[in-house]
């Protein structure tokens, strides 16, 4: 997809072997995903879950402020491993592991269009209906007034090497499935290099650490 094209540079990979993070997760490294607690659900999920066996392509590390931090893991099935954690970046630390899966995205051509995506009536409604399933906002959630997008900036890093930064403009949603599972909607507007615009639909869980596992 187009909103990946960023992320797999065309240089050589370095040969410096990669710092291992978090849960052993590092640039270059093949995560292993057990998708099974959530393939029985059925269609009752919009979520379209990617191959178990996924490579991580991309990553990032981004400052929320107030001492917590996002940590990302692109992957080669249009996927992210997203891990939110405050202080250090230790396990103990951590307390959230999303998966999230692109689900559509399109280029933003003119600024007026661009003005209106990164608006709080278009990104930041307390409710948005996708895909004929309707989702709550998870941020600001006490409030039925409609809020601007949460912005904030990553720096990326891919396999060649190559880093860039990318301004986001994003809100979070989410559904109940069961007492155990909620699924995700996050709505992003990004801008990254020369006026480089686009608005992506990723569709999300969360994840427990016996739900993934680095296997190189």
């Amino acid at each position: 997809m187009s909103f990946f094209k960023n992320l797999f540079g065309k240089k050589e990979e370095p040969e410096k072997l990669p710092t291992k993070g978090l849960y052993g997760l590092h640039l270059g490294c093949a995560v292993e995903l057990s998708s099974l607690d959530f393939r029985i659900l059925g269609e009752e999920l919009r979520l379209s879950f990617p191959g178990e066996t996924q490579l991580v392509e991309a990553i990032s590390r981004t400052s929320l402020g107030a001492g917590s931090y996002m940590l990302r893991y692109y992957t080669s099935d249009d996927a992210i491993i997203q891990i939110n954690y405050s202080g250090d970046e230790s396990e103990q630390n951590v307390e959230d592991v999303l998966l999230f899966v692109y689900d559509k995205s399109r280029s933003i051509a003119t600024e007026n269009e661009w003005n209106k995506v990164i608006s709080a009536d278009f990104i930041g409604s307390a409710s948005q209906d996708y895909r004929e399933r309707n989702y709550h906002r998870a941020f600001f959630d006490e409030s039925e007034e409609n809020v601007p997008p949460v912005a904030m900036t990553e720096q990326v890093e891919n396999k060649a090497g190559e880093k860039y930064t990318v301004d986001n403009f994003c809100m979070l949603y989410e559904r109940e499935i069961n007492d155990d599972v909620s699924e995700l909607l996050l709505i992003n507007a990004e801008e990254s290099g020369e006026n480089e615009r686009l608005l992506s639909y990723a569709l999300g869980v969360h994840l427990s650490p016996s739900q993934f596992n680095v296997i190189s």
